[in-house]
């Protein structure tokens, strides 16, 4: 399947966020101004997203999550070139704490993330390749 990644349009987080719900239920949203904010779609539809806020010396990952349909047929992988775009054009790395038993981790391992701490939840962070 193919998927397209583009940032999110003037009015659409209002579409986006019943999606964030139903893929994270108990997630306290907390979307600022200028927070960098990506949706995948697949024919027209949106079906996953990616959300970074640019902090003084990093990125935070917010949240990445696909429609459970599409899961494991591309869909992430496209929203982690984006973030790699995103890494090769500043100096700042990104940062994200996902839960230990989230089997995104892998996910997150082989697109170049390192865990820097562990416990219950993880920490994990990728840098610019120098």
């Amino acid at each position: 399947m193919m998927y397209t990644v583009r940032e999110i349009e003037e009015g659409e987080l209002a579409e986006v966020i019943p999606l964030i719900k139903k893929i994270f239920p108990h997630a306290c949203l907390d979307i600022g101004e200028d927070d960098l904010f990506f949706v995948a779609t697949t024919e027209n539809k949106i079906i996953g997203f990616l959300h970074l806020s640019e902090k003084e010396n990093c990125f935070v990952l917010q949240g990445l999550g696909i429609d459970e349909e599409h899961r494991r047929l591309g869909a992430g992988s496209a929203l982690m070139e984006k973030v790699e775009q995103i890494l090769e054009a500043t100096d700042k790395r990104i940062v994200l704490k996902v839960k230990s038993m989230n089997p995104a981790v892998n996910m997150y391992e082989r697109h170049g993330f390192t865990i820097k701490r562990f416990g219950a939840v993880h920490v994990l962070e990728k840098k610019r390749h120098t």
